[in-house]
């Protein structure tokens, strides 16, 4: 409960540093593939407690130019997402290059997300339809959008191939902060 509290806290805090145009970014170079296993890893615990698994596609290792523990925290949020609204179901992470560009996805198995919501489920204190039982504020994902554009990158939301939803964090790899 503890840990709980902290992150509402520090969710209100990046809030508040986004609304005041104060919310920091120190990009240093980053190896992505490793950060990703790093997290995968930790978030072993939670995986097996959701009834689900969570893969990561391998890739070779891919460098650029971030701020580590805030793309940390985007990824972490799209997983503890995907596990939270997967159903129980498998979630992968793979990792696809175009150019300067480097994307993310995240893809869940689950229910999947309307039309009407992909935009809303951005703003602050807001979630998807349904889904009032899960804990939290509902800020993820619009912290997470900020720290992607903060980045000079994106984060959107697509249909799965045959369900559930793909979250895409794409960045560029030398970043134009």
């Amino acid at each position: 409960q503890i840990q709980a509290m902290i992150r509402l806290i520090d969710d209100m805090l990046d809030v508040s540093r986004i609304r005041s145009g104060t919310l920091s970014i120190r990009p240093a170079p980053v190896e992505l593939m490793g950060l990703l296993e790093l997290i995968v890893s930790d978030l072993s615990l939670q995986v097996a407690g959701s009834g689900s698994s969570l893969t990561l596609v391998p890739h070779d290792p891919v460098h650029g130019q971030w701020d580590e523990f805030r793309i940390e925290q985007v990824i972490v949020n799209l997983l503890t997402n995907a596990l939270r609204y997967g159903c129980g179901m498998p979630v992968e992470v793979s990792v696809h290059l175009d150019g300067d560009e480097v994307r993310v996805d995240v893809s869940d198995q689950g229910k999947g997300i309307t039309e009407s919501e992909r935009q809303r489920i951005f703003e602050p204190f807001e979630r998807g339809v349904g889904n009032r039982d899960v804990k939290g504020l509902g800020l993820g994902l619009f912290i997470s959008r900020q720290l992607a554009e903060a980045h000079g990158g994106r984060l959107s939301v697509t249909p799965g191939e045959e369900c559930g939803s793909v979250f895409s964090l794409a960045l560029p790899l030398n970043g134009s902060y």
